[in-house]
């Protein structure tokens, strides 16, 4: 966790091999650090479900792939709104 405090990630990627209660614990770590990372998760040969993720999906790697690029975009496009609404307000107070 040390790592991912200090580092810049575009994602979190946690595959079938990590068992799903620390795939839930490792999620939840990630929200509570405050980091709006996307976490994905490849279910295990159960069919585990991760409620915190962002995405769960099996270990089909083109749809993988298309997923993660859906869940990058719609975290680039969650981050830019914020950054436009700072510079809105800005201008605004600019005037004022």
């Amino acid at each position: 966790m040390e790592q991912f405090k200090v580092g810049d990630f575009d994602l979190v990627l946690l595959g079938s091999s990590i068992p799903a209660e620390h795939k839930e614990r490792l999620t939840g770590l990630v929200r509570t650090s405050g980091s709006r990372t996307p976490v994905v998760c490849i279910p295990n040969p159960s069919g585990d479900r991760n409620s915190l993720a962002d995405g769960t999906r099996q270990d089909d790697a083109s749809a993988l792939r298309k997923d993660m690029e859906d869940i990058l975009a719609k975290a680039a496009r969650a981050r830019a709104v914020p950054a436009v609404l700072g510079r809105e307000a800005a201008a605004g107070a600019a005037y004022r």
